[in-house]
């Protein structure tokens, strides 16, 4: 994960750096939106970065409740069809 968001970070780099070097509008507009693409992307890692933590706590349970909830019931088909 923080790897992806290190290269993210460095293909932010490199399209700033083409903003300052670019003359036509339509090169200059196509980077502004580009950038804007990954700076939001940047942030939905971070988020799903901050969320995950609280997330991984949460998941561990005790083994009695976890005991509790493997004990199986029978059903009883009676359609085939």
């Amino acid at each position: 994960m923080a790897s992806a968001l290190e290269e993210l970070q460095n293909y932010l780099e490199e399209v700033k750096l083409l903003l300052e070097k670019a003359t036509k509008i339509r090169v200059h507009d196509a980077l502004t939106a580009e950038k804007f693409n990954i700076e939001r992307e940047i942030k939905s890692k971070m988020q799903q970065k901050s969320q995950k933590k609280p997330e991984l706590l949460d998941s561990v349970k005790p083994a009695a409740v976890v005991a509790s909830f493997t004990t199986g019931y029978t059903v009883k088909i009676s359609n085939y069809g």
